[in-house]
C-alpha cells in the first residue's frame, strides 16, 4: 500500500505523485486577452494543476469566458463575486480558493512559458527551505511584443540568516514580478497576504523572506503585459482601494506603508532586537529606497498621471484586477 504524503494543513496526496499547483487568475473585465491567459496555464508542461477564476463583477464577456473554458477542461473551476471586492481583495479571494500544496497568481492578461510551473517545482521539489521559486520576467506590449526585460536577481537559496534574506530582498525588489512565482501554500498561509497600500505585491514579498528563501531562475519564462494604464495613478487607486476618485493623501499612504512593512518584520522575527533589527532597516528603507513614493505622489497632477516614477512602484501597479 502507498504512503500518503501530507502538506502540513490537512491536504493528502498520494507518494509519488506530482503535487498540485493551484494557479489563482484574479479577473476583472479581462476579455481582450484573458482567452491567451488561460491558454497559456492549460498548456504548462506541469499537468496536475487546477486554474481556479476569480471573477471581481465583470461587467464585460469575462464571464462568458470563463464559464467557456470551466465547461471545456476540468481543470479549470470559475467563481464570480457577487459584487466588485476590490483588486486586493480578490487577489486573496482566490487564493482562500485553492486547495494545491503549491500555489501562483496569475493576471488575466499575462502569458507564460509552457515550463515555467515545472521549472519553479522542480526547484522547490528539491529545497523545502524554498518558499518562492520565480523565473526571470519580460515586460510586453499590448500586441505581445517584448518591450524590456527585467532582471531582478533575489535568489537567496544559500542564505540561511534571515536577516540577510530579509535586506537581500528589501533592497533589491523594484519589480514586484516575483509575487507571480510559485509559493508554497503553507507559507503563503503564514503571512498577511495581501493588504491595503501602495505597493502590496511588495509588502508580502518582504514579509516571506523573513520567512524562507527565495530561488531565481534566469530564464525568461514570464510576460507581463503592460497595459495602458500602467503608471496612472487614478487607476491605480481605483483598482487597488476601489475609490473611484484618487482622494488618498500621499502621506497618509506613505507611513501606512512603513507602519505595514515594520509590522509583518516584527510579526515573525521571533526575538526583541530581531524586531528592532528589521524595524530599523524597514524605516531606512522608507527613507531611503522608497523616498520616491512620497515624493512622486505629492508630485502628480491629475491631468499628468505620467509624472509618477511607475517603474518603481511594483508590477502590480495598474495590474491588480
Amino acid at each position: 500500500m502507498s504512503a500518503n504524503v501530507s502538506d502540513g494543513v490537512g491536504h493528502e496526496r498520494q507518494a509519488g505523485t506530482a503535487p498540485l499547483v493551484s494557479v489563482g487568475v484574479p479577473v476583472y473585465n479581462e476579455e481582450r486577452y484573458l482567452a491567451a491567459t488561460l491558454d497559456s496555464l492549460l498548456a504548462q508542461d506541469y499537468r496536475n494543476i487546477e486554474v481556479v477564476i476569480c471573477d471581481n463583477a465583470s461587467t464585460d464577456e469575462t464571464p462568458r469566458i470563463c464559464a467557456e473554458y470551466a465547461a471545456r477542461d476540468a481543470r479549470v473551476r470559475y467563481h464570480r463575486n457577487e459584487t466588485n471586492i476590490g483588486g486586493i481583495n480578490n487577489f486573496n479571494r482566490v487564493f482562500e480558493l485553492a486547495s494545491g500544496e503549491f500555489f501562483m497568481w496569475a493576471a488575466g492578461h499575462d502569458v507564460r512559458h509552457p515550463a515555467q510551473i515545472s521549472s519553479c517545482m522542480k526547484v522547490l521539489s528539491e529545497d523545502n527551505g524554498v518558499v518562492l521559486c520565480y523565473s526571470q520576467a519580460v515586460w510586453v506590449n499590448e500586441s505581445g511584443e517584448e518591450v524590456e526585460d527585467i532582471h531582478e536577481y533575489l535568489d537567496t537559496r544559500n542564505v540561511f540568516e534571515w536577516k540577510v534574506r530579509f535586506n537581500v530582498v528589501l533592497w533589491g525588489l523594484y519589480s514586484g514580478a516575483p509575487v507571480y512565482g510559485v509559493f508554497r501554500s503553507q507559507a503563503l498561509r503564514q503571512t498577511s497576504l495581501f493588504t491595503q497600500v501602495v505597493s502590496p505585491d511588495m509588502s508580502l514579498l518582504i514579509e516571506l523572506s523573513v520567512m524562507g528563501r527565495f530561488a531565481y531562475i534566469p530564464e525568461p519564462r514570464f510576460h507581463l503585459r503592460r497595459l495602458p494604464n500602467h503608471g496612472d495613478w487614478d487607476a491605480f487607486v481605483a483598482k487597488h482601494f476601489k475609490k473611484e476618485s484618487s482622494k488618498s493623501s500621499a502621506q497618509s499612504l506613505y507611513w501606512r506603508m512603513m507602519r505595514e512593512l515594520s509590522r509583518r518584520v516584527a510579526r515573525h522575527a521571533r526575538t526583541l532586537p530581531g524586531k528592532a533589527f528589521g524595524v530599523t532597516f524597514v524605516i531606512a528603507a522608507m527613507l531611503i529606497k522608497f523616498r520616491w513614493m512620497l515624493e512622486g505622489l505629492r508630485s502628480v497632477k491629475r491631468d499628468d498621471p505620467s509624472r509618477l516614477p511607475v517603474k518603481e512602484f511594483g508590477a502590480t501597479r495598474g495590474k491588480v484586477s
